[in-house]
């Protein structure tokens, strides 16, 4: 069976793109795997069995790849001659192949659609065309979230799939050498408004005996600050990250929209304790159970669980039970069997 992948970038810059490519590694050990994706490279190459093409991404890629780039997708396609393609999230990759004959098509969904309208109006117009376009030609529909399927039923009368994602043990666990430091708080993801980054900034004026860690690639709060207390890491790979969730006392996301976030598990499987909005992370962490839940997150209800939080070691113990239901090997045998059957 050869299987193929489409995502938008490699390597990942965020959990969709970490679930496309740790289901491609998996797969690889049992099919032929391919992937397609935007890239500076103009070889294909190997890694971890896995075999990733890279299409450039040209200035209005959108509008060269369904115009005289087409051409270049259908191509690449027919080279690998897949008998299932996996499209993870809505690229123009998925778009153009959306027609394609004598082979099972599955599209993931891994964002929070419905809150993409705060997009300019050309950006949502743009969007909901392939969006509609991709739900109405590929036959199965997965999604990783529970208000996405209810999202799909709801708005479009669409049977969807929910596999949630899962996360990489071998990547992410308790270090035993490693001490943690007590009054440190760690962010990983975009430096954006709707990550609640802004908030971290307040949070970090109201607490300058707290370090803050930031651990993203991009967004355009980055230059928007500057304290003694505030760390900007840049991307990080996940031996690195590791490292820091194993280090910092508390993981914060006051994320205003996410899906299934896996910074939440990731951070949970370290032992370091998780504070973020409801928005997706209520999925797996229980308020005060587990991690802390906060409706509308700002600076001052964030502090007042700082501060009133006294039990965390219960806390962080119940955390490493509940992980254990995501490892990304229960997560695998259910894309598996969509595979198969």
């Amino acid at each position: 069976m050869r299987l193929l992948i489409l995502t938008h970038s490699l390597p990942p810059s965020g959990g969709a793109q970490k679930v496309a490519w740790e289901l491609a590694k998996e797969s690889a050990k049992k099919y032929e795997t391919h992937i397609i994706t935007y890239g500076k490279i103009k070889e294909k190459i190997i890694i971890d069995n896995v075999t990733v093409h890279f299409l450039p991404q040209v200035k209005h890629s959108l509008r060269f790849y369904l115009t005289t780039g087409k051409k270049e997708i259908i191509k690449l396609y027919r080279e690998i001659s897949p008998d299932i393609i996996n499209a993870h999230g809505i690229t123009v990759f998925s778009h153009v192949l959306r027609k394609q004959k004598r082979v099972k098509k599955i599209a993931t969904f891994h964002h929070s659609y419905p809150q993409c309208y705060q997009w300019s109006k050309i950006r949502q117009f743009k969007f909901n065309y392939f969006f509609k376009k991709t739900i109405n030609n590929y036959e199965i529909l997965t999604t990783v979230s529970k208000h996405m399927q209810e999202y799909f039923v709801t708005t479009f009368k669409k049977k969807v799939l929910l596999i949630e994602n899962g996360y990489n043990d071998i990547d992410f666990y308790l270090l035993s050498n490693i001490k943690r430091e007590r009054k440190s708080i760690l962010f990983v993801g975009q430096l954006t408004i709707a990550k609640g980054v802004d908030i971290l900034f307040k949070l970090a004026n109201l607490l300058p005996e707290y370090e803050f860690y930031f651990a993203g690639g991009y967004g355009a709060l980055k230059n928007s600050i500057k304290s003694k207390n505030i760390h900007f890491l840049g991307a990080k790979i996940p031996e690195e990250l590791n490292e820091l969730y194993n280090t910092c006392e508390y993981s914060i996301f006051p994320s205003k929209y996410e899906n299934f976030p896996l910074v939440g598990i990731e951070a949970m499987s370290c032992g370091s304790i998780v504070i973020a909005s409801n928005k997706g992370f209520d999925q797996y962490i229980n308020n005060r159970e587990n991690g802390f839940i906060i409706k509308e997150p700002d600076e001052y209800k964030i502090l007042k669980v700082l501060l009133e939080n006294k039990d965390i070691e219960a806390i962080r113990k119940k955390a490493l039970e509940t992980i254990k239901e995501f490892s990304w090997k229960q997560i695998f045998e259910r894309y598996l069997k969509l595979y198969e059957n």
